[in-house]
């Protein structure tokens, strides 16, 4: 089992060879299929490995920590939140990473407030609250059991406008700003549009996409919960 907490550092003044190399003898090196700079090239740090940690950007750090949690070949290994604070790039470099990891057989769990990362990277979802997993399966079968194939997007419409919305009848949640409308058969889509236009509105867009992990995730919390257990 290999574990990466969320609050992990490398120690300042270790150069990442230095680190693994110091990791590893914290194991049994026979049974560590890879040496020290192997491992930095997986994690895509062989050109910094004799940079000093301190000097190292936060994607970096995550790198070396995936490095360090890779030490013993774990079957099972463990990220808490990895890109949490990361630039969109680093996110994206570090998502490649798990999928290489995940590629060579090693089972991974990942916590992660990121839907896009969880929808992304997962085959298997379990979506909590307050200490209740309340919905699991995988990204597609939960948007499939919770949520809507497809929603028209209002950017920038408001709490007012969706009051306005509502108030016609029609279905709508609030997100950031902007207003939600579920549609539930591509039948209803030219309807909805008639009667979403004939609102005077302050949209900056309207548009349609397909309903992602997040609303699903929006959508749960918003359902009432008795006892932990989900009321659909």
């Amino acid at each position: 089992m290999g574990i990466l907490p969320q609050n992990f550092e490398p120690f300042d003044n270790l150069r990442p060879l230095e680190a693994v190399h110091y990791w590893a003898k914290l194991f049994d090196m026979r049974k560590t299929r890879r040496d020290s700079s192997e491992l930095l090239d997986v994690v895509g740090l062989s050109e910094r490995k004799n940079l000093l940690s301190k000097k190292l950007s936060g994607g970096e750090k995550r790198k070396l920590g995936i490095a360090l949690s890779l030490i013993n070949d774990p079957e099972l290994l463990f990220l808490d939140e990895p890109t949490t604070g990361l630039d969109p790039k680093a996110r994206r470099d570090l998502w490649k990473l798990i999928e290489e990891i995940r590629g060579r057989g090693t089972t991974v769990f990942l916590t992660t407030h990121y839907l896009d990362e969880a929808e992304k990277l997962s085959d298997d979802v379990a979506i909590m609250h307050k200490g209740d997993i309340i919905a699991q399966g995988s990204p597609s079968e939960l948007i499939k059991r919770f949520g809507k194939t497809t929603v028209v997007v209002l950017e920038g419409v408001g709490s007012n406008g969706l009051t306005e919305i509502t108030r016609r009848g029609i279905e709508a949640t609030e997100v950031n700003g902007d207003v939600l409308v579920p549609v539930k058969d591509p039948s209803e889509m030219r309807t909805i549009f008639a009667k979403l236009s004939s609102i005077e509105l302050p949209v900056k867009d309207m548009y349609t996409r397909r309903q992602s992990l997040e609303d699903v995730f929006l959508t749960l919390l918003g359902t009432k919960m008795d006892e932990g257990v989900l009321q659909e």
